[in-house]
């Protein structure tokens, strides 16, 4: 490796570090634009870096995994407030009573699998089959 290799591995590194402390902090939560600004390297640049540089990407998920633990701190705490939204939320994925299971279609005699909710939310209309008396 010759000496500038070296000096540009090493302005990297700082680089690197000095975007993964901006990327934790509370006020950025993540944002990549605010990180990349802060680190003065470009968008394409944290991309690359994620793609090549395997202590990076890993930085990088440890990072949002903790902001995900405090983000759904948030939540237990707002549903244990009886916030509407908060326990609807975190019942549907974590009690198995509650969970969205598919349901069969069929639509111009093809059977289609689909959440009942992409129904509701996409046409306004039930996944119940029709008795055929309306």
């Amino acid at each position: 490796m010759k000496k500038n290799e070296i000096s540009v591995d090493k302005f990297d590194n700082i680089k690197k570090v000095k975007f993964i402390d901006f990327y934790k902090r509370d006020e950025v939560r993540g944002n990549i634009s605010m990180s990349c600004e802060a680190s003065m390297i470009s968008r394409q640049t944290y991309y690359d870096w994620l793609e090549k540089d395997e202590k990076f990407r890993k930085a990088i998920y440890d990072a949002k995994m903790t902001m995900c633990d405090d983000m759904e701190q948030v939540l237990i705490a707002r549903a244990v407030e009886k916030d509407t939204t908060a326990l609807i939320y975190w019942l549907k994925y974590n009690h198995p009573q509650y969970k969205e299971t598919p349901a069969n279609i069929n639509i111009n005699e093809t059977k289609v699998l689909v959440m009942p909710s992409q129904l509701i939310n996409k046409y306004g209309i039930s996944s119940k089959p029709s008795t055929g008396s309306e």
